[in-house]
């Protein structure tokens, strides 16, 4: 992670990594879309807008005292993530799934997408 903007009231953690992402679109069948982006920022300073239903009464914006049952307490602050991948023959690769392992690949039903297009998923607590 990098430290942007410090001192500031935009002060922010960034990163960026690739990840194998797998999903699993029915029983018996998992897709692997390789080599999606994983990125995030999370804000020190900066206000969320909202806090998801799971915080609402157990944090509140810019406490050192957050209840959790986890290790680390929810985030208090602004936290942008999202995952992306561009389109290719092989994403996604999807196989059937036999006793644990993969099995034949499923081809039927999927239609490669142009390497320009862009398929993301994003989740943002602020506007």
């Amino acid at each position: 992670m990098t430290l942007v903007d410090e001192g500031t009231d935009d002060e922010r953690y960034q990163f960026n990594t690739s990840l194998n992402k797998i999903t699993v679109p029915s029983i018996g069948v998992n897709c692997f879309f390789n080599d999606t982006n994983l990125e995030g920022t999370l804000y020190t300073k900066k206000a969320p807008t909202y806090l998801s239903s799971s915080l609402a009464g157990k944090a509140t914006v810019n406490s050192s005292n957050v209840e959790s049952s986890d290790d680390f307490g929810p985030w208090p602050y602004a936290v942008d993530i999202r995952q992306s991948i561009s389109g290719d023959q092989n994403v996604p690769q999807c196989f059937r799934i036999q006793a644990n392992k993969k099995g034949d690949r499923i081809t039927d039903g999927i239609t490669p997408q142009p390497a320009e297009s862009v398929c993301s998923c994003e989740y943002k607590n602020f506007a």
